[in-house]
């Protein structure tokens, strides 16, 4: 990108990666909306290095614990009107980047990350 800073740049599919990192979000935002005041927030965090990248997102939600395998199959879904695409999506989109993807829960915690590298060859 024209006057962008190498320092923190990520080579990646804007689309692929937009479509990642916003299912991420409103999953959490979503979540984290359901609980009590005192416990409405989501935690984005960001690191790189020289060669990989990672973004986190931490949020509370309604329930105790869950494993990814058991929740991203397609067409499941614990929302109204929703046809549970959107974990299958990002999996699909995180396979074709070469990033790791992982999401998991436990005391009522859930917690979302996803790595890779910062550029491709």
């Amino acid at each position: 990108l024209e006057g962008s800073n190498r320092e923190d740049e990520i080579d990646s599919d804007r689309g692929l990666l937009t479509l990642i990192v916003a299912n991420a979000l409103k999953n959490a935002s979503e979540a984290a909306a359901e609980m009590p005041a005192s416990q409405v927030g989501v935690l984005v965090e960001t690191g790189l290095s020289q060669s990989d990248f990672w973004l986190s997102i931490t949020n509370r939600f309604r329930g105790e614990s869950f494993d990814f395998d058991d929740v991203v199959h397609t067409g499941a879904s614990n929302k109204p009107a929703h046809k549970g695409l959107g974990l299958s999506a990002m999996r699909i989109a995180a396979e074709r980047l070469d990033y790791v993807l992982s999401l998991s829960a436990s005391g009522g915690t859930a917690f979302f990350s996803l790595r890779g590298p910062r550029f491709h060859d």
